[in-house]
């Protein structure tokens, strides 16, 4: 169960796959049934990193809670009440309709364990098979505990944590296990000639230095107009750009040599690999596939989400010298400061490969198979 965005379907897809594998096949007497629901927003993304999966839809509500925002104009302003009480207000009907799909669809098919991913869409599944006592598996990746995952944590047989257990003072410290974040088994760094032959096989030229701008499945918007800006400057400074705007995103930039825009990609992780450089939000999933490639890395958090957890998260990386963060109401002012941060970077080779090096030690190579084991461990 996952969904809202890629950072919870991406560990799922690297999850079955593993649970696929000849080994586990042979544990548990045969290939599992496995079926992913996810909300209706992500689902197109969801078929197409998962083709040979059964993907079903539930509804969910998303309760919107925004940071760094005073507490009048998120609670009386006419933007906020249009786009956050009354949405919050008929998400609380999509949660009640997601618990009721929920139970109808777990009566007909009673799974053995349900693996929650995380985010909202997980919710109403989590407690429904807390209810009908199927033993339940949670992931929490970011180093601040969810609200769907708090509340999850005290029916769960199982809890995996992204970050050190620490951070996460309320769960049960009985069933709560630091695995990491679970990436593909690809996601690795590559040698000079397989990079080589990655660039070719995405069609990307041979020597000139590339530039990877993306904001997750959906998209973000600061970086998208940020790129926006720079893309002539770092063309004219030789660099090659793929840009990952998200689902329903435009950009207004002509089609050139060497620019390369993208709504939506089951490529990314490949991208990742042969990118000089790369823009991303500290989504805690895009931050463990790039510290497993060992990318060169520039962050910019949202600054919105609930208890401003992407900015804790890039905090991490930055005290540790390993990405760069910058603040995103200034690069909406200035949105130069993040085309000086790739030049930078591009022309300082010394910092470029301090970086990559220092992001690269947070990668846990193990993630995947103590996230499968933990999902086992229910079984028997």
């Amino acid at each position: 169960m996952g969904g809202g965005s890629g950072g919870h379907i991406t560990p799922i897809v690297a999850v079955i796959k593993r649970l696929r594998s000849p080994e586990v096949i042979e544990r548990l007497g045969g290939e599992p049934e496995i079926r992913v629901w996810c909300d209706r927003k992500f689902s197109t993304q969801a078929h197409q990193l998962m083709p040979d999966v059964r993907v079903d839809i539930i509804a969910a509500g998303k309760f919107r809670r925004y940071a760094n925002l005073n507490f009048w104009y998120r609670t009386f302003s006419p933007w906020h009440i249009w786009h956050t009480h009354i949405p919050n207000f008929i998400d609380a009907f999509k949660f009640l309709g997601g618990v009721i799909q929920s139970l109808i669809k777990m009566l007909i098919w009673r799974p053995d364990v349900v693996f929650c991913k995380g985010g909202y869409v997980s919710l109403p599944v989590g407690l429904v098979a807390h209810l009908y006592h199927i033993p339940l598996v949670i992931h929490d990746s970011d180093t601040v505990p969810g609200l769907t995952n708090r509340i999850l944590a005290r029916y769960a047989d199982a809890i995996g944590t992204g970050a050190p257990t620490k951070n996460y003072p309320n769960y049960p410290k009985s069933k709560t296990k630091y695995v990491g974040i679970p990436v593909a088994s690809e996601a690795k760094t590559l040698t000079v000639t397989e990079k080589a032959k990655m660039r070719k096989a995405l069609g990307l030229s041979e020597k000139c230095p590339v530039v990877l701008a993306m904001g997750g499945g959906l998209g973000a918007v600061a970086i998208n107009d940020a790129m926006t800006s720079n893309a002539q400057r770092l063309l004219n400074d030789g660099s090659e750009i793929i840009l990952l705007i998200g689902k329903g995103r435009e950009v207004n930039l002509r089609r050139q040599k060497r620019l390369h825009v993208y709504q939506f990609t089951d490529k990314a992780l490949q991208m990742e690999q042969v990118a000089d450089v790369v823009v991303t939000r500290a989504g805690a999933t895009t931050m463990a596939e790039l510290a497993a490639v060992g990318a060169a890395t520039i962050i910019v958090p949202s600054p919105y989400l609930a208890g401003d957890h992407q900015t804790k998260n890039a905090k991490v990386y930055e005290k540790a010298q390993a990405a760069v963060m910058l603040n995103e109401f200034k690069m909406k002012e200035q949105p130069e400061i993040l085309g000086d941060a790739i030049i930078d970077l591009m022309h300082n080779r010394k910092r470029h490969d301090a970086l990559a090096a220092n992001l690269h030690t947070f990668a846990r190579p193990h993630a995947l198979d103590d996230m499968v084991e933990l999902i086992l461990s229910v079984l028997y």
